[in-house]
């Protein structure tokens, strides 16, 4: 079995961190990679296989506040444009968090990293073609939001 087949709690996540216990990480492409039941994919920068200490505390902090971030991001996602004509039952259920990456962030259309944060990616449980990805400051703060997808 793989690091990625395996699900853990967000609880049990911020423990392996704590811990600097990355066994059921899988580092790959210089990030590490693990999946929570909460969050989905939750991805995070990783150069020379190995997670730098701010970034570990970052994430840290951002899952025991992940509630908070949750209720942050769909309070962006008011100003997402959803073709409801196309798709009437988009929004039926709500939003669900897919997935998340702790690194170096992009704001704007700048071609270099404008710092240290996370993004918090959703999709609309009822299949909606597009995603929708709110980004934050390393200290919860949403600053954009982007929709993506086919």
């Amino acid at each position: 079995m793989t690091a990625l087949e395996k699900t853990f709690s967000v609880k049990h996540i911020i423990c392996l961190l704590g811990n600097r216990n990355f066994a059921d990480f899988e580092f790959r492409n210089g990030c590490a990679y693990v999946y929570s039941r909460e969050a989905g994919e939750i991805v995070i920068e990783a150069p020379d296989v190995q997670i730098p200490d701010n970034l570990v505390r970052n994430v840290i902090e951002t899952l025991e506040h992940l509630d908070e971030c949750i209720h942050k991001g769909h309070l962006w996602l008011k100003d997402a444009k959803i073709d409801l004509e196309r798709y009437p039952h988009a929004l039926d259920k709500g939003f669900a968090v897919y997935g998340m990456y702790f690194g170096n962030c992009f704001w704007n259309d700048d071609l270099f990293p404008n710092g240290i944060g996370f993004t918090m990616t959703f999709t609309t449980v009822e299949s909606y073609p597009l995603d929708f990805t709110v980004k934050f400051f390393s200290d919860r703060h949403p600053i954009a939001l982007e929709v993506w997808g086919c």
